[in-house]
């Protein structure tokens, strides 16, 4: 397995599958999704090897990269004390004086529902940001994590408003009167840099030679929109070696699944129905994840749920503690989980 630690030269762009029409803002989104990286490094393999496909196994990422330090987005059934530095975590609770989960619109589809106990005049908000993976062990075991082990995103990028025309490539003139439109691109904090690990199919392509390729200057990637300049160093390392310290009981069924990357799922299916045996969820949210591929002649446009969503489900055949949930070719690298056999505590 390879490891690519990535540093963008200025500003990135990373779209989504929202439509973007001329006139109007475009933001980035972050996260960034996994298949915008490994689109840029299997282009720089294509560019060495004419290889078309069937060069990665499995990719890992993006994730960030600080002072040999990893961060990974943040569960988010973690929430804050407002004006605050304590940190709580939420727990399954069956049922409540105030909520019956069989009283709500998702019926059978759950059987728990999160909740926290706050102490008097305390106010809690949820967490939005990123956590080390010190912290990210903390919470696999229950431990109390501390706001130390915590990045809020204003922490790790800004925003930087840009306003952009659209050209005529062959004249080299603005191409039609609502060719000006204003773009929200994102600058990482001094110190940050995105880490990218990819599983090659050794038959394709084995690391010796992909080394080869990537050792070679200029060591620089073309990555999200606008294709923007990136430096990038490269060296053998197993994703899965963070996380060798990470122990399940391995009893019985329950799993807590923490998603680290989008949750990519059957279209024209409700995406809960795609769990079978729900305890309950704590959603991060959603987003539309595109992919437009000149090569395999694809272009598809599809719901996920966003990484640091957290799960409690049934589930007999996921490894521990790194594993994919029902993978997808489309979507290279979605539906990677951090996963916990043996359930939580119920309060």
């Amino acid at each position: 397995m390879l490891k690519f630690i990535i540093k963008p030269i200025d500003v990135v762009f990373f779209g989504s599958g929202k439509p973007f029409n001329l006139g109007g803002l475009g933001e980035s989104i972050f996260p960034p999704f996994p298949n915008s990286f490994a689109s840029a490094i299997f282009a720089k393999i294509y560019e060495a090897k004419g290889i078309t496909n069937g060069v990665f196994k499995a990719v890992y990422g993006p994730f960030l990269e600080k002072d040999d330090k990893y961060y990974f987005p943040a569960p988010c059934d973690i929430v804050k004390e407002k004006g605050g530095s304590r940190i709580k975590v939420y727990k399954p609770r069956e049922s409540s004086n105030l909520i019956k989960v069989e009283n709500t619109d998702l019926e059978n589809k759950i059987k728990l529902m999160p909740w926290i106990k706050p102490e008097c005049q305390e106010d809690y908000e949820p967490f939005n940001g990123f956590i080390s993976l010190e912290g990210l062990k903390k919470w696999y075991y229950g431990e109390k994590i501390n706001a130390s082990d915590l990045l809020s995103e204003d922490r790790i990028f800004y925003i930087e408003d840009r306003i952009s025309i659209r050209m005529d490539d062959s004249t080299g003139t603005v191409k039609g009167e609502d060719g000006l439109y204003r773009v929200r691109f994102i600058r990482l904090e001094k110190g940050f840099r995105f880490v990218f690990w990819v599983e090659l199919n050794n038959q394709t392509l084995t690391e010796d030679e992909a080394l080869k390729i990537f050792k070679q200057h200029p060591k620089v990637l073309k990555i999200g929109g606008e294709a923007r300049t990136a430096t990038y160093e490269v060296e053998n390392h197993n994703f899965k070696d963070l996380f060798e310290d990470f122990h399940s009981s391995n009893q019985g069924e329950s799993c807590k699944i923490l998603f680290l990357t989008p949750g990519v799922f059957e279209e024209g299916k409700p995406i809960l129905n795609n769990f079978e045996n729900l305890e309950y969820a704590c959603i991060s949210g959603y987003t539309l994840l595109s992919i437009r591929s000149k090569h395999n002649y694809k272009n598809k446009v599809i719901r996920a749920i966003k990484p640091g969503s957290v799960l409690m489900i049934k589930a007999r055949n996921l490894s521990t503690p790194i594993d994919f949930y029902k993978p997808t070719d489309d979507f290279i690298g979605s539906n990677l989980v951090l996963v916990k056999k043996g359930g939580v505590s119920h309060v």
